[in-house]
């Protein structure tokens, strides 16, 4: 996978310049670096949830997901945030038992715990690829 060179600018400020990158198949890549460095703000970029300065994607046409450090849980079940309008309820349910929440699924999402809550939000996430 081919990550392209690109760049990100807030209010006239360039907070990150990627050189881009080739990520070589099965191996495990971490991104890490100090307070403010560009971390959120790179993987924001690479899952579309906010543009590069040149407005293209750097991963190409691939998809890839953005959970944030903090995570939202709407005043309803846990099955119901997982699934946000869709509606392949075996997947939700297939996700929920590989992320061990399936008994959680009639409880309201914003009663969970912090753990409970990260593990529906990756679940929420995983229902859109």
């Amino acid at each position: 996978m081919k990550i392209a060179a690109f760049s990100k600018t807030f209010e006239g400020r360039r907070v990150l310049d990627f050189p881009g990158i080739e990520l070589e198949k099965e191996k495990i890549y971490c991104i890490i670096g100090a307070n403010g460095s560009g971390k959120s703000t790179f993987a924001k970029v690479l899952s579309g949830t906010i543009t590069a300065d040149n407005h293209q994607r750097p991963a190409g046409g691939i998809s890839i997901g953005y959970m944030p450090q903090k995570h939202y849980a709407f005043r309803m079940s846990t099955r119901a945030n997982i699934l946000l309008g869709k509606k392949d309820e075996a997947r939700a349910s297939d996700l929920m038992n590989a992320l061990q929440i399936s008994h959680l699924a009639a409880k309201r999402a914003d009663r969970l715990s912090g753990g409970e809550t990260a593990r529906m939000a990756l679940a929420r996430l995983m229902m859109r690829s």
